[in-house]
């Protein structure tokens, strides 16, 4: 009983840990699309719903009552970061709580710290919130099934509903939680043998009906298809497999050792299973792990920011790490306390991957600042365009943001301090935008003229100025 109050103490001390980390880094959080959203949030006032992925809302509730309630800008941008530690926490006390499964809410801890590492300073991704709504169902899964028999028609019923919210709640997180959805309904047929189970019948035909609708819905030019796109060369690529874009960065972050945790779990579940002479459990979590790896690299293969192409492979690890928890952590050990001690390493060795995350962006932040200050300092003006050539973009790493970024930042000072920097490849890009206009502000590349009167007064005061270019380097101080 002791052992399994550590383990669960250990549980909490992980979302702490991150609670801890939310608050001290929230500006460096603040990078690429969490930027951009802030930023919409606190101009419109309202929810910011990108992509159909409604479920967003939720990490959104703190920063808008803050703002309604007058709270300064760097409040805001705090309450914003947090609120993803205390929606994901939410979600471990249900696992453990309502649904009374420590194993779900370990698995759910995993998503936090689990092949992490840059993705710790990107607060705003859905995936994180998906794979947490993943191990809600795992959890929701793995009461209602043992508790089915004794329930009557109507609660079983109304669990079958309970259900179905949960899959909507995964759905309109991220369309890619559908792999371990499928993932947890097949694990679980395997884990306790039913096969013939109606209600894994009946959620795995919910599933198959509302991804698919959201699939076959999914616009030809929209940002989804464009991610979508590379699956239709599957054959090219896989032919080309070794030396795409996906594999020489999933190479690379084995090399750093931010993946040598998951691999290792990978391989330490894979002995297990050969141990216990499960070899269905065995097959199906090799096969389907390399299945749905192979499946990211194809549809990856493009490549991204290492930031980006980190995000897109959380899933994998959600893969890698529920049936660690479900049977190697939760094996009955002949030695006390070797659960706790093992969840102690394994909590270690995952938050260890953030190290090399905080350097990064710490020294990113404060290049952004030596920016601001010396473009400010050197043009008197509030409103900069650089071209990338002048600055070390190595340590600005992503820039499509970096104008919300740096108002924001500034902002913190006070509204009337707010200065924004928009870098362009050159000046050309910029040839059709009038850039004697005193009342515009240069946003993102795909929203780039972005009118005064849709700018919060309550905490952006740019000055009525046109845009003035800097040609002078910048380099790191």
């Amino acid at each position: 009983m002791t052992e399994i109050r550590i383990t669960k103490v250990l549980g909490h001390l992980v979302f702490l840990i991150m609670l801890v980390y939310a608050c001290v880094f929230f500006f460096e959080r603040m990078n690429s699309d969490t930027s951009f959203f802030t930023f919409k949030i606190l101009s419109f006032e309202k929810f910011n719903i990108e992509a159909g992925r409604y479920s967003s809302f939720i990490t959104q509730i703190i920063p808008l009552a803050l703002m309604k309630l007058h709270a300064g800008l760097k409040v805001i941008l705090i309450s914003y970061s947090v609120s993803f530690v205390i929606v994901f926490y939410s979600v471990f006390l249900l696992c453990m709580y309502a649904f009374s499964s420590l194993r779900a809410a370990i698995a759910a801890t995993f998503v936090v710290f689990l092949g992490i590492s840059d993705t710790s300073m990107y607060s705003g991704t859905e995936i994180h919130f998906g794979m947490m709504s993943a191990a809600l169902f795992y959890a929701y899964l793995e009461y209602f099934l043992l508790q089915e028999k004794t329930f009557s028609v109507t609660k079983k019923g109304l669990f079958v509903f309970l259900g179905i919210l949960i899959i909507l709640l995964c759905l309109f997180n991220h369309p890619s939680t559908l792999f371990p959805l499928v993932f947890i309904l097949m694990f679980q047929a395997i884990d306790k043998k039913l096969y013939a189970s109606k209600t894994l019948y009946i959620l795995g035909f919910v599933v198959v009906i509302a991804y698919g609708l959201k699939y076959l819905s999914i616009d030809e030019n929209s940002y989804e298809a464009n991610q979508l796109a590379p699956f239709y060369n599957l054959f090219s690529i896989l032919g080309n497999f070794i030396h795409t874009n996906s594999v020489h960065f999933f190479l690379k972050f084995v090399w750093k050792g931010v993946y040598v945790l998951p691999l290792l779990l990978f391989a330490i579940t894979l002995g297990y299973y050969l141990i216990k002479k499960e070899y269905l459990k065995l097959s199906f979590y090799f096969v389907s792990t390399i299945g749905f790896f192979v499946l990211l690299m194809v549809i990856f293969s493009p490549g991204d920011s290492d930031l980006g192409m980190e995000r897109n492979l959380i899933p994998l690890w959600f893969f890698i790490g529920l049936p660690f928890a479900h049977d190697v952590l939760f094996h009955e050990f002949r030695f006390p306390y070797m659960r706790p001690i093992v969840y102690s390493l394994v909590i270690i060795a995952g938050f260890a991957g953030f190290y090399r995350a905080t350097v990064l962006y710490k020294e990113r932040t404060d290049y952004m600042w030596h920016i601001i200050r010396e473009a400010a300092r050197q043009t008197g003006s509030g409103k900069i365009i650089i071209e990338k050539k002048n600055l070390q973009m190595d340590k600005l790493m992503g820039s499509w943001t970096f104008a919300t970024e740096t108002l924001l930042m500034s902002a913190m000072e006070g509204p009337q301090n707010a200065k924004t920097i928009y870098l362009v490849d050159n000046l050309e890009q910029l040839k059709d935008i009038d850039l004697t206009k005193t009342e515009m502000f240069l946003c993102v590349p795909f929203w780039i003229e972005w009118g005064y009167p849709s700018l919060n007064q309550e905490y952006f005061q740019l000055p009525s100025q046109p845009y003035s270019i800097l040609e002078n380097p910048i380099p790191l101080n």
